[in-house]
């Protein structure tokens, strides 16, 4: 029995189907509704002539499977009126554990003196947490012009203790 059990709980996840201790497969529901707010960066630097304000933040809303993703990332000066902003409005599904398939719309916007030029983009990404917990987001753009771009990102946590957290990012 304990053979068997191992077996088809081998075969679930690389299903990715989750598995009860009983062998047979649990039921998900995706109709709990859950939200997450994360403020990667928001920071003000004085010491600079245009006194910006940078900022990177995250929102999600949705269930363990389906997901509305909204991602915002700028910098405005406090000054001289000048900044760039991109946002985004991502519609997530989970296609393995830890890994999300996102798909969307953005804008690529920047401004200053006086005048502004804004771009909507089609975004299309994958975003999740690689072996040895290597946090890795890629998303490639293309724009009303046709235009095609890409970005990859990765980064990894080094806990110096459960407060003390240095996050090194490429």
């Amino acid at each position: 029995m304990t053979r068997a059990w191992g077996l088809l709980a081998v075969a679930g996840l690389l299903a990715g189907t989750p598995v009860a201790a009983r062998g047979q497969a649990m039921a998900m529901d995706d109709g709990v509704v859950y939200t997450y707010v994360s403020f990667d960066e928001l920071e003000y630097r004085g010491g600079s002539e245009e006194r910006p304000v940078e900022f990177d933040a995250l929102a999600w809303i949705g269930g363990d499977f389906n997901r509305l993703w909204v991602k915002v990332d700028g910098e405005q000066s406090t000054r001289g009126g000048t900044g760039e902003v991109e946002g985004q409005l991502l519609y997530g599904l989970v296609i393995a554990p830890f890994w999300d398939f996102q798909a969307g719309l953005g804008i690529d916007t920047r401004f200053g003196g006086g005048e502004r030029r804004a771009r909507g983009l089609l975004a299309i990404g994958l975003q999740g947490l690689a072996p040895y917990w290597f946090e890795v987001e890629s998303a490639l753009f293309v724009s009303h012009e046709g235009d095609v771009s890409a970005r990859v990102q990765a980064s990894y946590d080094l806990l110096f203790t459960q407060r003390l957290i240095l996050e090194p990012e490429l």
